[in-house]
This record gives structure tokens, C-alpha cells and sequence, in this order.
């Protein structure tokens, strides 16, 4: 007679959610950019490419002048007028995907789209969070040297306001 163990059913699940989900520990799934002129059109206007998502639409147009990374702030309550859940250690991570995600002191706080006419960006929160009420914002961007440095045009959400615009937000990585 042989004997099964009750240890091997959870180890093989185990393994089986290991291999088809390698993200779930923190690794994102990497996804390949086309170059614009592979795919007929210019690098001023290029719709950058979907999620990997089957059937996703293109998120938007990022400009060639636009250049998306990831940048970072550290504010302080004097940065944020007093609020302290807004204190710490901030990054914004723009994807050449159009999909960006912002994490306060490590953590996953919004993540969203957003898109970039001339020099204006457009944001869009899906979720996280941090995620604001109103979840679109607008402004007007600029790149000054390495640095993004952000102006209000249209947001009613004060946190989110006060994160990206208290100072110029300093490029991390690419």
C-alpha cells in the first residue's frame, strides 16, 4: 500500500503558483516597448505600447520631449502645510507605458495612467491606497536638467497636489 503524503498536494500548488505568477513576491512582469517608427508612426506623436493585458488599448501619446522615469521627494511638514500623513519618502514611477504607480516610504500608494499633450500630463488614479476621490488631475510639466517639476492646472485633490508640487521631484532612474 502505498501512503500519500498530505505535504505533497500543497507543495506542488505551491510550485504551480510560484511559476505562473512571478510577480505576486514583488517582480513585475517586464514589458517589451516597440520603437515608434516599427509601428508607422513618429516619435513626437507614438502611441506607446499596451499593457500586456490581451486586447489592451494603448494608455496614450508621450511626446519625445517627455522623458518618463522615475523621480523622488522627500517631504517634511513644512513641505505639506502640517499634514502629517504626507511626510516621507516619495517616489513617482512614470512607465514609457503610460502607467505610472507612486509609493510613499516603500509602499504602494496610487497607481493610474496618464497621458502627456505638449507640456501638459494628465493623471488618472485606478486605484492603491492613496487613490484620490477625484481621480484626474492635470499639469503643466517641465524638465528642468534632470529634475520634474510639476504645476497645478486642474486638481481637486490636496494630498496629491501637495506631493507632486511641493518641490521639483528629483530623477531617480531612467
Amino acid at each position: 500500500m502505498i501512503r500519500s503524503s498530505p505535504i505533497l498536494p500543497l507543495f506542488l500548488l505551491s510550485l504551480s503558483l510560484s511559476l505562473s505568477l512571478p510577480w505576486a513576491c514583488g517582480d513585475e512582469p517586464e514589458t517589451a516597448i516597440e520603437e515608434p517608427e516599427a509601428r508607422g508612426r513618429s516619435a513626437d506623436t507614438a502611441m506607446v505600447a499596451p499593457d500586456t493585458v490581451p486586447g489592451a488599448e494603448p494608455r496614450g501619446a508621450v511626446p519625445a520631449s517627455f522623458r518618463p522615469g522615475t523621480f523622488t521627494t522627500d517631504l517634511s511638514e513644512s513641505d505639506v502645510a502640517g499634514d502629517t500623513t504626507l511626510v516621507g519618502a516619495w517616489r513617482l514611477a512614470l512607465a514609457e507605458d503610460g502607467s505610472y504607480r507612486i509609493h510613499r516610504d516603500g509602499q504602494l500608494a496610487v497607481f493610474g495612467s496618464y497621458t502627456v499633450e505638449s507640456d501638459r500630463v494628465t493623471l488618472h488614479d485606478e486605484g492603491g491606497p492613496g487613490a484620490c476621490d477625484e481621480p484626474v488631475a492635470a499639469y503643466r510639466w517641465s524638465s528642468p536638467g534632470r529634475d520634474l517639476s510639476l504645476r497645478v492646472i486642474d486638481d481637486d485633490c490636496a494630498g496629491r497636489t501637495r506631493v507632486l508640487t511641493a518641490e521639483p521631484l528629483r530623477r531617480s532612474g531612467p
